[in-house]
């Protein structure tokens, strides 16, 4: 009967010590699954898409400039790399321990390989939120074995693009305060009102031929502050299209604002001296009226390429020469506030004034 009563109780002590082992592996699987879950957040990005991203970023890779240039406003210091490299005049305007980062190319000449070795937590993507964009977005992910985020790079759209980008980065009080600057921005902009818009055209390249035309989202700028874009022609494909001198001509726009051609350092005071040397553009309105004007690109241009945040200066700018009787021109002090909020340096006067002289 003893050796029954033994036998009864070591089972019932085997079952015990089984069941509290099973629910030991069960609160630690548990524990193991709301841990992997608390390490990864799923947001909405700006084409619609469900993306789960680590909870924690500590570097992202963005596709194009425009990405990196507003994540780097944000914080430099989770930027993987540029796009491409500085020149003389735009490093001045970069903080030194940022001028030398990778560079990983863009479009067709990006080096995958090395954004992968280099292993971001993740990859933003600026631009369009089209279905082609989407499914660009995708093959990347897939390409890179991270997720992609598509963000907006339409300029009304900077301030919801900040404060999206607040949440993925961990960065949001930062992202609020350049979300509302650039609220702010546009909503002053677009509260303008004119009964006969001024005209405007916007030259680029080495003969200041190519522009960006009505609707071109290279001409965001001109098209908030509803100055009259001359530039009424079709796009093929692109953002910017090529036009003739006589066009220009006929066109005979009462403001010209150049940005010159960055890819063959040519700057937009030779651009401008161009322009208003050249007798075919004498009879030139813009020319006549010493209306024709560089426009600042260091580190990034003010009204173009790329199309990021770095175009907020620019409505600043272009308003006080648009529209002298409402607006005033852009003051030192509003250059150097957007620069040390922006770009996180502080200018000093000779700073400024070498940004109009590029």
């Amino acid at each position: 009967m003893k050796k029954f009563a033994v036998l009864v109780t070591a089972v019932v002590f085997a079952f015990s010590v089984f069941g509290c082992a099973q629910e030991s592996k069960t609160n630690s699987e548990n524990t193991q699954n709301e841990s992997v879950q608390s390490e990864t957040v799923t947001i909405t990005d700006m084409a619609g898409r469900s993306v789960e991203i680590k909870s924690e970023i500590n570097k992202a890779y963005c596709t194009d400039p425009v990405g990196s240039i507003t994540l780097y406003t944000v914080n430099p210091d989770k930027l993987l790399g540029w796009n491409y490299e500085f020149n003389e005049y735009e490093k001045e305007y970069i903080l030194p321990e940022y001028q030398n980062l990778t560079v990983y190319g863009m479009g067709d000449s990006v080096n995958l390989e090395a954004i992968i070795k280099d292993a971001p937590e993740v990859c933003i993507q600026m631009g369009s939120t089209k279905t082609a964009d989407i499914e660009k977005a995708d093959k990347l992910s897939e390409q890179l074995g991270i997720p992609v985020i598509i963000l907006s790079n339409a300029l009304k759209d900077t301030p919801e693009t900040y404060r999206l980008l607040g949440d993925i980065l961990g960065e949001e009080e930062k992202c609020e305060t350049l979300a509302k600057y650039c609220e702010d921005v546009i909503k002053n902009a677009l509260e303008i009102s004119v009964e006969n818009p001024p005209t405007i055209y916007y030259g680029n390249g080495e003969n200041s031929l190519e522009t960006a035309p009505e609707g071109s989202v290279s001409a965001e700028v001109f098209e908030i502050l509803k100055a009259d874009n001359v530039a009424k022609v079709e796009i093929e494909s692109g953002s910017r299209v090529q036009i003739s001198s006589e066009q220009l001509l006929s066109w005979d726009p009462e403001y010209i604002f150049v940005n010159g051609e960055p890819k063959k350092s040519f700057t937009g005071s030779q651009a401008v001296e161009d322009i208003c040397s050249n007798p075919i553009y004498a009879n030139l309105q813009a020319v006549k009226n010493n209306k024709v004007y560089n426009i600042p690109k260091s580190p990034f241009a003010w009204v173009d390429r790329p199309m990021g945040p770095n175009r907020i200066i620019g409505i600043e700018w272009v308003k006080g020469i648009l529209y002298p009787e409402t607006s005033e021109s852009i003051s030192n002090d509003t250059i150097k506030e957007f620069y040390n909020l922006f770009y996180h340096m502080e200018l000093t006067d000779e700073q400024v004034e070498n940004l109009f002289n590029v």
